[in-house]
């Protein structure tokens, strides 16, 4: 299955917010740098600058929620465009 699609940055930010508390983004020169729980993404794309609602790849941000080892059920609560299946751990 392919990751055609695109996620506004705002509710990759709501979904972090309930299904990885405590998770810190750090804003660098051309992404962002998201840390949870002792693990770092460092690739998550800022977006077109003066983008009011920038988009981000929806395989980046499932590489991101991989990586990060977020919940499945959650995020799929918070971004239903990602199905429970692609974020199956047995890569």
């Amino acid at each position: 299955m392919s990751s055609f699609g695109t996620v506004h940055l705002s509710k990759i930010w709501k979904m972090l917010k309930k299904c990885a508390d405590g998770y810190k983004a750090i804003e660098l020169a051309h992404k962002w740098r998201v840390e949870y729980r002792g693990r770092t993404f460092p690739d998550l794309p800022i977006g077109r600058r003066g983008s009011n609602t920038p988009e981000v790849e929806l395989g980046v941000v499932k590489k991101m929620i991989r990586h990060l080892q977020l919940d499945p059920d959650c995020v799929h609560r918070h971004l239903p465009q990602i199905p429970k299946n692609w974020l199956d751990n047995d890569r």
